[in-house]
């Protein structure tokens, strides 16, 4: 008798907003899920918000510092050189980070 579980009034959906039916692993995944999107959208309008001509500069000098790198590091490698499809991704690459990307009006 003692073995049997009982239900009792905390066993179910809560009356209330919000309440979910089911494990709580579940539960806890879909409240995850949801606080990392809110999270996603918070930070993009508090990043938007933070956005000036000096962060398009601070973009463009790093987009730099990779462009460099990649040219150093792979441009010239045998392995890419040797493959025609990782050539022309290389190429494109170090075409896209060098492109005039910056906007003029910031």
């Amino acid at each position: 008798m003692g073995n049997e579980s009982k239900k009792t009034e905390h066993s179910g959906a809560k009356k209330g907003n919000g309440a979910y039916w089911g494990f709580k692993k579940d539960a806890k995944s879909e409240s995850n899920k949801q606080r990392r999107e809110n999270g996603k959208i918070e930070l993009a309008m508090e990043l938007n918000s933070h956005i000036n001509s000096s962060s398009y500069r601070e973009a463009l000098g790093r987009a730099r510092i990779q462009l460099s790198h990649l040219e150093d590091t792979l441009e010239n490698h045998p392995a890419i050189l040797s493959d025609d499809k990782a050539e022309a991704l290389d190429k494109e690459a170090i075409m896209n980070l060098s492109g005039p990307w910056l906007p003029d009006s910031k």
